[in-house]
């Protein structure tokens, strides 16, 4: 089965020749498998790992962004879910991304969720 023939059969919930996977990685990661690989773009990677990859394409968010600094001085940005992220380094010299605040994470009620105020997806 080709990848798209994989995962249409999953959503359809028919058999499979094996289950669909895929793979999210650092940046330090992509670069070393394409250097492993020998190929010059992140979709050879894909291919070469044999990945059932759904390509995710978003929207453009036209939002401010709104960063700010927390208490160690560390940049944090938010999305237009209200998420923050910030940069966090590990120890083999690369970084990626974590969501350090959840707008919702203190909600006690079904009224704070129902009053959140949603991105206005237009």
């Amino acid at each position: 089965m080709t990848p798209r023939e994989r995962i249409l059969a999953v959503l359809d919930y028919s058999p499979t020749d094996r289950v669909p996977f895929d793979i999210w990685y650092t940046r330090e990661v992509r670069d070393q498998l394409m250097t492993y690989f020998g190929v010059s773009d992140e979709i050879a990677v894909w291919d070469a790992l044999e990945l059932d990859k759904i390509v995710m394409v978003d929207a453009p968010y036209t939002q401010v962004n709104n960063p700010v600094y927390d208490e160690r001085d560390r940049l944090l940005t938010f999305d237009e879910w209200k998420n923050g992220r910030r940069t966090v380094r590990h120890s083999y010299g690369g970084d990626y991304e974590e969501v350090v605040f959840f707008p919702l994470a203190s909600a006690r009620s079904k009224n704070e969720i129902e009053g959140y105020l949603w991105p206005d997806p237009t």
